[in-house]
């Protein structure tokens, strides 16, 4: 079952909500497709956030700037909530990066060996049009045909339900599917 194979598979149970999970694993095998495991594994991840030498350690799509990392590095403070210190904010950007291109690369090797479109599960700032896996699948031109979706929460007292899954006006992502806000 879904949940047998994440287990064999190392998922962190602990660290995401296998409840969102659950139900697209469960869909692709009751239908034969193909499953990858497309991240960093943990070790590595924190080797690298440590500044161990690593292949992946200076990881960057093309043209990233300063001001891609300054946001980057906002967007990792701000998706913990501003408890993480200043001070880990360059690993941990350096760290999202490496996951980034390992993630671009298992899409593209995915989409060469079964010859049809990939799917790739992930956080909200991994899909990112500006800053995450897409940045480093538009290099080139190798991505071919892309849409990504990010799953925002919905702002405080915004009450339109026609607006909850639809273009996203920041460009961030293709298209949002504004959530109820998450404690």
């Amino acid at each position: 079952d879904a949940r047998a194979l994440a287990q064999a598979g190392g998922f962190s149970f602990d660290g995401w909500d296998w409840r969102f999970y659950e139900p697209v694993i469960a869909w692709a095998l009751r239908r034969g497709l193909p499953l990858i495991g497309a991240n960093l594994a943990n070790a590595q991840t924190a080797s690298i956030a440590r500044g161990q030498p690593h292949a992946l350690a200076q990881a960057q799509p093309a043209g990233w700037s300063d001001s891609d990392e300054t946001r980057q590095r906002r967007e990792i403070a701000d998706a913990h909530c501003g408890v993480l210190p200043a001070s880990v904010l360059p690993a941990m950007a350096r760290a999202q990066r490496a996951r980034d291109a390992t993630m671009a690369q298992a899409l593209q090797s995915a989409r060469a060996a079964h010859r049809m479109p990939v799917i790739l599960l992930a956080g909200n700032g991994h899909v990112r049009r500006d800053l995450g896996v897409p940045r480093y699948l538009t290099d080139g031109g190798r991505a071919g045909a892309m849409l990504s979706v990010g799953f925002v929460e919905r702002p405080a007292g915004a009450q339109d339900i026609a607006a909850s899954v639809g273009y996203d006006p920041v460009g961030l992502y293709d298209w949002r599917v504004l959530t109820a806000a998450q404690p």
